[in-house]
This record gives C-alpha cells, sequence and structure tokens, in this order.
C-alpha cells in the first residue's frame, strides 16, 4: 500500500502542476479521450528501493468533482487501483485566513477599534492565514476583503451622534463636547486608532449650556488626587 500512495503521488505531481492544467485539460472539446478519463504520459515509476517498477503506463484520472481528482493506476502485474485525492490547493486558499478567525474579527468590531481587536486576537492566540500575528492594518485587510462592517458604521446603525451632531444637539460648540466627553459627562465611544468618537443620545439628565461653564478652566488648574 505504501509503495501504490507513492506512485499516485508522483502520477499527481507530474501531470497536474496546479488546477489551471486540469481546468486547460477540461476545455480539449473533441480530443476527450472515451469514457471520460484522461491518460497520463508513461512514467516508470519505482519503489522506495528503486529496485523494481511499481506502476505500469495504464494510468490515467478522471474529470474532478468538486474538490476530489479521481486517479486510475494499473500495477505491474495486471493488478488496478482507482483511488480519490484531494485537488491542490492554490495561492490564494493557502493564504486565506481561517473562516472561524474572520467570525471572531466580526464579533469583536462590535465593541472595539481594529486595534484593540488585533490585541484581543493574538491574546486569544489567532493568526492570520499565513501565520502571522495581527495588527491594526491585517485587521482592517481581513474586514475589507470579507466586507465586514466597520466600527463606525456599527455605533451608527445603533443610533450614535456624530461630534457635529451632538453639538447642534446640545447647542453648544464642538470644542465643548470634547470638554464634556473628557469630564465624563457625555458618554462617548471610540471607532478608531485617532480616538475619534460617536457619542450616545443625550437624555433628560443631559448636561446643558452654561451650567458647566468654566470646566475647562477647572481641569487645568485642579491638583491630581493622591486617595
Amino acid at each position: 500500500m505504501g509503495e501504490m500512495a507513492l506512485g499516485l503521488c508522483q502520477i499527481v505531481i507530474s501531470a497536474l502542476r496546479s488546477k489551471r492544467e486540469i481546468a486547460s485539460t477540461l476545455q480539449r472539446g473533441n480530443d476527450t479521450p472515451p469514457h471520460n478519463t484522461y491518460p497520463i504520459p508513461h512514467r516508470r515509476l519505482l519503489s522506495p528501493n528503486r529496485e523494481r517498477p511499481v506502476i505500469s503506463q495504464q494510468t490515467g484520472f478522471s474529470p474532478p468533482t468538486g474538490v476530489e481528482l479521481t486517479a486510475h493506476v494499473r500495477f505491474r502485474g495486471g493488478g488496478s487501483r482507482t483511488l480519490k485525492l484531494p485537488l491542490p490547493r492554490d495561492a490564494a486558499e493557502l493564504r486565506r485566513t481561517d473562516p472561524a478567525v474572520v467570525m471572531r474579527i466580526d464579533e469583536l468590531l462590535d465593541d472595539h477599534t481594529e486595534e484593540e481587536t488585533a490585541s484581543a486576537l493574538n491574546a486569544e492566540g489567532l493568526q492570520t492565514g499565513t501565520e502571522l500575528p495581527f495588527n491594526r492594518q491585517r485587521v482592517n485587510g481581513i474586514r475589507k476583503a470579507y466586507s465586514l462592517r466597520t466600527r463606525y458604521q456599527r455605533l451608527r446603525a445603533e443610533g450614535m451622534l456624530t461630534l457635529e451632531e451632538t453639538a447642534a444637539d446640545l447647542q453648544i460648540c464642538t470644542h465643548t463636547v470634547k470638554i464634556w466627553r473628557a469630564a465624563g459627562l457625555l458618554p462617548a465611544h471610540p471607532y478608531n486608532a485617532k480616538n475619534q468618537c460617536l457619542y450616545e443620545p443625550s437624555g433628560p439628565d443631559r448636561p446643558t449650556k452654561n451650567t458647566w461653564k468654566g470646566l475647562s478652566t477647572h481641569r487645568k488648574t485642579s491638583t491630581p488626587s493622591t486617595a
């Protein structure tokens, strides 16, 4: 059985370098041989000790179905086998990120920026399709490749407001919105590594204009608590 497997591997490697060659073979039209089987040129394949031939010239393969290749092998002495082998994966498939990792990225982006998502993935021991650790750029590339929503889009879908919309709602300037956010008066959620935020809609207990006048000066002159 070991010799048979070796011979089969030699046939497939020598005859099929990629899926493109298979596709080219299938497009030969009238040259298609009978019984839906394509012959492979004669290969005198030797056993591991190179003392005797393993497979004779009667070899071939059937058109692949799905992700399988069917190889027909005739051994010296008249024995024959029909074996199935997975089709070789192309470079794109070999580099493709695990679907479970893509799903995890989608989950993390509900509550984290891309930079935070990369840190969480690395903490969980997950890697890219090329076995590299994650960073913001790699998370961003996967998000775009799989058309995942951005953190900004997710927050907007939840009804979060932009800086300008919050300023207009509270009838204050955008600079004051930032000061109130830093003071903890306005709940906000960052959506990128620049700490740009979207803001929760203000409720009945929202701060009002002039109520917190002088907050900026107070924050600059106050000393940190030692408690």
